[in-house]
């Protein structure tokens, strides 16, 4: 049995969930976290690596895998 991605879809339900950018405008993000692209949230990974880390632990913590 396969533990990677395609392990999981043949053998497992999985549920695909966004609300990444949901929760991330929750973290009190500010204007210029954007790089002049307003509300372009994959621009974080640039801006605030710190942020989009904390999000993917959350979820982590939180049961997703």
């Amino acid at each position: 049995m396969s533990t990677g991605f395609k392990g999981k879809i043949r053998n497992d339900i999985l549920l695909l969930d966004g609300a990444f950018g949901t929760y991330a405008s929750k973290l009190g993000l500010e204007e210029d976290f954007f790089g002049g692209y307003t509300g372009c949230m994959e621009y974080l990974s640039f801006s605030r690596p710190d942020l989009i880390a904390r999000i993917h632990s959350d979820y982590l913590d939180a049961g997703s895998d």
